[in-house]
């Protein structure tokens, strides 16, 4: 057989496509997988987190734990408050909502770690009656019940300590700190809509009605429309939309809940309480 050597066509290991769309192609497959890690990541953190027993979360909480102030006649009557949604709510045993009072002029409320609740004065001084603050506590204790803090921290932790093996980040590991652990945490829609749901249920409970309840709502809107750029971090975790406070209205008409009543008025003192420490 004759032995040939033929002409190998110029271009042939060229493709005819721009080497940086190739680029682009790679980089979003990696983004997409990167994505797709983060959130397998997230969802494992969060279902071995929602595992921890609730006493293991409360030294948690106890590690990073600010000192506790003398106490107030806000506090007290926060705490009193809170007592009673708790009680109305049938937290289980060692499950204790504690408020903590900021005297800061932020309109900003959260649930974190180990029970504590922090509400701001900011908020506060706008709520118009007892009830829309009763509803406030009892929404940030339902997460507490429903144990979105830890699960929280969970998910974070997991997607945080996966970039910090990928990417080398030492401090991707951050919310593992005590900024982490004592501060306001993500939650998603699902955990607000049912903290909604179980907040109004303990208000109904404590009042034998939901009037006043969802002037809190009213009062949240406000905020978020007075500040359209840069709304208040609070939020974040509590979107207010016309959809959130209509499947508000639909909860109270399915459970033929009286969605009126007698309005508590919040104390006389309340307005001079909040400044007075």
């Amino acid at each position: 057989m004759e032995y040939e050597n033929p002409e190998i066509p110029e271009g042939i290991n060229t493709t005819s496509t721009h080497p940086l769309k190739n680029l682009a192609v790679l980089l979003g497959g990696l983004l997409v997988l990167l994505a797709l890690g983060a959130w397998l990541l997230g969802m494992t953190g969060a279902y071995l987190a929602a595992k921890i027993p609730y006493s293991q979360e409360l030294r948690l909480a106890e590690k990073y734990a600010e000192p506790v102030a003398a106490s107030t006649p806000i506090e007290r009557y926060l705490q009193q408050l809170a007592d009673q949604v708790g009680r109305s709510m049938e937290l289980p045993s060692g499950m204790k909502i504690t408020v903590h009072y900021v005297d800061e002029g932020t309109d900003n409320a959260f649930a974190t770690l180990g029970g504590n609740v922090f509400l701001y004065r900011g908020l506060l001084e706008k709520l118009p009656n007892e009830n829309a603050l009763a509803m406030l506590i009892a929404h940030e204790a339902a997460h507490v019940l429903h144990r979105d803090p830890i699960v929280s921290v969970g998910q974070n932790a997991a997607i945080s300590m996966g970039l910090m093996v990928v990417l080398g980040d030492t401090g991707a590991s951050g919310i593992l700190g005590s900024a982490g652990l004592l501060t306001q945490l993500q939650f998603s829609r699902s955990m607000e809509n049912k903290a909604d749901e179980a907040g109004l249920l303990a208000v109904q409970r404590i009042y034998g009605h939901l009037g006043g309840a969802l002037d809190l709502y009213r009062v949240l809107e406000s905020i978020s429309d007075a500040n359209p750029v840069n709304p208040p971090a609070f939020f974040s975790t509590h979107p207010v939309s016309e959809a959130r406070f209509s499947h508000l209205s639909e909860l109270i008409a399915e459970n033929g809940w009286s969605a009126n009543g007698d309005v508590q008025a919040l104390p006389e003192s309340f307005s001079v309480w909040m400044t007075d420490r």
